[in-house]
This record gives C-alpha cells, sequence and structure tokens, in this order.
C-alpha cells in the first residue's frame, strides 16, 4: 500500500478530483495558495494499493499532472478510510507490478555504494573460492548470500528499458569491472594459499566435484541463468524481497568466476576457459532473462514509445552509451558463440556414452553422470570424466577406451575418458529379509495327497 502525496496547479486540480473519483479513491484536498515564485495549487492525500499505482498515475497524467510536480510516494501499513477496502479487493485478484517511477526509484534504492559493491564482490568471491577448494557446497552457498551482483545484474536492463543511459552505462560498468576484480581476486587468494601450504600443490582441481560444475557452459546452466534473471526482474516488478532473489543471480555468478580464477592460479587453461565461459554465457543470460521478463510485462522502453532513441541520450554521454552497447552487442556473440561451441561438443559426448553402455556388454553398469571440460576450441584435448555405478566386482577395462573411441568418432576430436566407479552392496541382513518375505515353494508330492478338515 502507498500514501501518495501530490501537489498539482489550480487549473488541473478539478481534472485531478474526476481521475480520483473515477478510480474510487478516498482523498483529502488541502488549498495551498503558494508563494512569490509558485502559482496556487492544491494538495490531494491519498492512500493507494500498491498494483494501482500504474494506472492512477497514467490517468493523471492524461489529465495535465506534469512528470514533475511535486510527488511522494511513501510506503503504509494500514488505511481507514469508506473506499479503501473495494478498490484493494479489484486489485488484488490481479497481477500488477510497479510503476515505471516506482520501479526506477526500488532499482536505484538498491544499488550499492562503489566502494562497497566491489569490497563485496571480493568478499564473496573468496568465500567460493573457499568452498571449491574443500569442496563445500554450504560454503559456496554462503558466499552467494553476501554477494552484491544482483543490483548492477538488474540495473542495466532497467536502465534501457527507463531510457535512464547513465544507470546504463554505471550498471555495465559494475558488472565488466566487478566480474574482473572477482576473477583476478580468486586467482589471487588461490596463488597464496597454494605457495603457501594451505593447499597441496600437487592436488588436482579437476578431481573436485564442486569444480567439476563449471568446467562449462551447458544448456542447463543456461537454463538456470535465465530463470535467474526472469525471477530477478519479477522481484524488482512487485513488492518482493529481493534477498532469496539474490542468491539465485550470484548462484550463476559467483562460483563461476571463482572456479576461473582457481584454475587460472593452477594454470589449468582449458579449464579456466571453460569457467570464464560459463561466467560470460551466464551473465549474459540474465540480462537477457530480465530484459523478456519485463518486457512481457508490459515494460516497454520510454524511447521505443516515443520514437525517439537518439534524443533520449543525453549529448555528453552518446558516445559512451554507443561504446557500451557496441561492446554488449560484442560480448553477446561472442558468448553465445563460446556456449554454442561447447553445447554441442557436449551433446555429442552424451550421445556417445550413451550408445556405449547401451551395450549389452556392460549390462552390470549403470551411467551415472558425465562431466566434461571445454570442448570449444579446436586442437586441444579435453577430459571427460564418466561417473558409473556397479553392483558386482568386475572390472570392465575395455569401457574407457571404447567410451574415448566412440566420442572421438561423433565430435572429431582427440579427447581423455576416465571412468570413476562407484561400488554399489547389499548387506546380508538385507538380502536375508528380502528373502524372507518370498513365498515359501510349493513341494510335489507322488502320492495321493490326505486332506484335513478345518476346524475352529
Amino acid at each position: 500500500m502507498r500514501q501518495v502525496n501530490l501537489r498539482v496547479y489550480e487549473k488541473v486540480a478539478d481534472d485531478v478530483e474526476g481521475v480520483l473519483e473515477a478510480h474510487g479513491l478516498d482523498y483529502v484536498s488541502i488549498r495551498d495558495d503558494g508563494d512569490e515564485d509558485e502559482d496556487p495549487g492544491r494538495l490531494f492525500l491519498f492512500p493507494l494499493p500498491s498494483e494501482a499505482v500504474s494506472d492512477v498515475f497514467h490517468d493523471l497524467t492524461d489529465a495535465g499532472v506534469s512528470d514533475d510536480a511535486y510527488n511522494v510516494l511513501a510506503e503504509a501499513s494500514h488505511a481507514e478510510t469508506p473506499r479503501y477496502e473495494e478498490i484493494r479487493s479489484e486489485y488484488s485478484t490481479e497481477l500488477r507490478g510497479l510503476s515505471r517511477r516506482e520501479l526506477h526509484s526500488k532499482i536505484l534504492e538498491m544499488q550499492w555504494p562503489e566502494t562497497t559493491y566491489y569490497l563485496g564482490t571480493i568478499l564473496s568471491v573468496v568465500v567460493a573460492t573457499v568452498g571449491l577448494l574443500i569442496d563445500s557446497p554450504a560454503v559456496v552457498v554462503g558466499s552467494m548470500v553476501i554477494a552484491p551482483q544482483v543490483s548492477s545484474a538488474l540495473s542495466t536492463t532497467a536502465g534501457i528499458i527507463h531510457g535512464d543511459w547513465e544507470m546504463y552505462v554505471g550498471s555495465a560498468k559494475r558488472q565488466v569491472v566487478g566480474l574482473a576484480v572477482a576473477v583476478l581476486a580468486a586467482a589471487a587468494f588461490t596463488l597464496v594459499v597454494r605457495w603457501t601450504g594451505f593447499v597441496p600443490t600437487t592436488a588436482s582441481i579437476t578431481s573436485l566435484e564442486l569444480m567439476g560444475f563449471r568446467f562449462a557452459p551447458t544448456f542447463l546452466s543456461s537454463v538456470a541463468a535465465l530463470a535467474a534473471g526472469a525471477v530477478g526482474a519479477f522481484g524488482y516488478m512487485t513488492d518482493q524481497t529481493m534477498s532469496l532473489v539474490g542468491v539465485m543471480i550470484a548462484a550463476a555468478i559467483v562460483p563461476a568466476a571463482a572456479a576461473g580464477g582457481i584454475a587460472l592460479a593452477w594454470g589449468v587453461p582449458l579449464v579456466a576457459l571453460g569457467a570464464l565461459a560459463l561466467l560470460a554465457v551466464n551473465v549474459l543470460a540474465i540480462n537477457l532473462g530480465a530484459m523478456g521478463t519485463l518486457l512481457a510485462l508490459g515494460y516497454r522502453p520510454v524511447w521505443v514509445d516515443e520514437t525517439r532513441l537518439a534524443y533520449s541520450l543525453p549529448k555528453r554521454n552518446r558516445g559512451t552509451v554507443g561504446v557500451v552497447a557496441l561492446l554488449f552487442t560484442l560480448s553477446v556473440v561472442v558468448a553465445a558463440t563460446l556456449g554454442g561451441l561447447h553445447v554441442g561438443y557436449e551433446r555429442s559426448v552424451n550421445g556417445a556414452v550413451d550408445e556405449t553402455f547401451d551395450d549389452a556388454r556392460y549390462a552390470g553398469v549403470t551411467l551415472v553422470s558425465v562431466s566434461s571440460q571445454y570442448g570449444g576450441v579446436p586442437g586441444t584435448t579435453p577430459n571427460v570424466t564418466v561417473t558409473a555405478s556397479r553392483t558386482v566386482e568386475r572390472s570392465h577395462p575395455s569401457l574407457p577406451p571404447t567410451v574415448e573411441r566412440r566420442i572421438e568418432e561423433r565430435t572429431g576430436r582427440d579427447v581423455r575418458v576416465q571412468v570413476q566407479y562407484t561400488e554399489v552392496r547389499e548387506s546380508n541382513a538385507s538380502v536375508n529379509e528380502r528373502r524372507a518375505r518370498l513365498p515359501a515353494p510349493v513341494r510335489a508330492s507322488s502320492g495321493p495327497s490326505k486332506l484335513r478338515p478345518l476346524t475352529q
């Protein structure tokens, strides 16, 4: 609910009253005689459901209320007026977002100060780096809670929608610089803990399970990032809390940046390239998801409605906005190319692995998962890790070379395949318990059977 304080000039006051009456709003009108620098007017005070702000102010604008009129929208907790419950019930059954003005103000309020933003980015990526190195999901999740990326990730899209090019340029800069700082901070921290002996220098980071999830962009990771951007935009346009939304967006950004920094410090360029490609694709997907959601919910860019994109750009910022837009377009092309190359490679790998496990020779082995390093760079030899479970102690020495051969046939690339087994065993008690539940066997008899009558 909102409490609205609106001052208008006397010449449009009657029209404003008509709009408020048409919407069934209860209001208080106070005459304001103004002063020597201001014409007389009237101050209208009225409560308004949050969902009705956009409709009411659209009609007020049509009635002659200027954009620079004195207007304060404040959150209110309770209202007792004759008709408020009626209008609240009317709007409570529909999904309506915040007005453009409220949305713009909410995004501005949620932006972190620049120094605090970069400090929060460094702290969150260091925590994520620790979580990846010790293979602890709980620590990685903790890094997402303190990450500030939600503000810059969605402000870029909001700047385009509102024609606020200063917000657009500033948010795009924060995204790029913030991600670069995150990767460098993760690499520096990894080098320190490695050189000081807190992490074995000969350890294989490719064997870490949480690192394996961030070897390269996948179709499912892109879907998750798109959903994060969509949920973030939905959270911005409603009165919902942004805390959990921020965690979801950070989940697509912070661990990938930490993985890229770790791989750079460890000197594994293919893993580093894959993690950075994942980071770029996720950031792009978040922005596209947010933009698509805002457009779908009716937030058209103001410069489209007014058909004057060039005129909406301040002269002093036109060059900067153009450069940022060009860089953004290039990043879209690069990220889409990097992601598309690996997604095609990954599909071929999965198809080859499925074909191998369908072979009758491996009937006692069950496929659990497939993890592959980034395969979008020709001339490299990516690793493919296949995890399988088996219920019998039987080795399958032909499985790794068979998988490797079939992957190479499908992709036309040299690969290295590693098969990891998970043993599945049953205790004797479980076996005996299952046998006890079986019906007793029927024994055949060669002689005539003697039936005894049942007695109670």
